[in-house]
């Protein structure tokens, strides 16, 4: 295999990837499309590095949809240990509770669809969970993973993820009010 091999290979497959990528990275960062895009950008980025190798183990059944969710949620805990991003998410007020920061100024790229009252809540609620929380929250129930996929994801122990869950769904009833929990989907291996 060429190199020009390799590369339309990854091109072709992050092109495919993008929309996929950008939704759970969109998720993770509770709405912020900006920055959703940036870990994108540096998850494919580091995939492509590692490519050859990526591609090597796609032929024994490892798909590069999981390896490139795993370094898409690594570039995200890192960028939220950084001292940069509590400085700088302290300083920025919500767009939908900043008194007109940034009125005029679409927080997603089709501003023709306006979103519903209960996305927006639930995204402002997402915001307010601590990463590591909103890590667990997207991976176990937006994204279906069970305990143990998202512990690997994560790279911590399944108590851990079952602990920042339960953190992290106590903390959205509390904002959020009371629902319905048999209107919620369950995720994939879980009991109800």
């Amino acid at each position: 295999m060429t190199s020009d091999d390799v590369e339309h290979g990854f091109t072709a497959w992050a092109v495919t990837a993008w929309p996929r990528l950008l939704r759970t990275a969109t998720a993770l960062t509770a709405g912020d499309h900006h920055l959703a895009e940036d870990l994108v950008q540096t998850a494919l980025a580091k995939t492509y590095v590692a490519w050859p190798r990526v591609h090597a183990d796609a032929s024994r059944g490892e798909h590069p949809d999981r390896y490139v969710h795993r370094v898409l949620v690594r570039v995200f805990v890192d960028e939220t240990r950084r001292p940069w991003w509590r400085r700088e998410r302290r300083r920025i007020p919500s767009a939908a509770t900043g008194p007109g920061v940034l009125a005029g100024v679409p927080d997603r790229p089709d501003d023709s669809v306006s979103a519903p009252d209960d996305v927006l809540a639930v995204r402002d609620a997402l915001g307010a969970l601590p990463p590591d929380q909103r890590a667990a929250v997207v991976l176990r129930y937006w994204l279906g993973h069970d305990v143990r996929e998202t512990a690997a994801l994560l790279g911590c122990p399944e108590a851990t993820v079952r602990s920042r869950s339960a953190r992290g769904l106590a903390r959205l009833r509390a904002l959020l009010g009371p629902l319905d929990d048999s209107d919620l989907p369950t995720p994939k291996g879980a009991a109800r």
